[in-house]
């Protein structure tokens, strides 16, 4: 995930709009979320790492969202989300979904769920 960052921060033009990056909100789906949890620490923790690197500030505030509940067909679920709760570096913090309802392919986020998803992001931004 982070060479792949790295690959489409450098297609920003001009570079120094990377430079009004404020904060950097963001949810793993499914198929990359599941390879989180078989590594210590978290891989998400070097991933978080790696994009304040590339965006040029060390101390970039970062808010990720922890996996819902148990989707259909996704396996390491539980242990996806025990990993996103390890995650522990200064400046990030965690919103919770798994109270939020998915769409009809029982996956994916309902319309309504991902813009409470975006309130929640907008609030942990705002420290509330």
């Amino acid at each position: 995930m982070a060479a792949y960052m790295r690959r489409r921060s450098s297609e920003l033009k001009p570079p120094a709009l990377l430079a009004e990056c404020a904060a950097f909100c963001f949810s793993k789906g499914k198929a990359t979320a599941c390879t989180i949890a078989s590594t210590t620490p978290p891989r998400g923790t070097s991933d978080l790492q790696s994009w304040r690197t590339d965006l040029g500030d060390d101390n970039l505030p970062v808010v990720f969202a922890q996996l819902g509940r148990e989707a259909q067909g996704a396996n390491a679920w539980g242990a996806v989300r025990d990993a996103q709760a390890r995650v522990a570096l200064p400046g990030v913090s965690m919103i919770h979904t798994d109270d939020l309802d998915y769409g009809p392919d029982g996956l994916h986020f309902s319309t309504g769920a991902y813009l409470e998803i975006g309130r929640r992001f907008a609030e942990a931004m705002a420290g509330k």
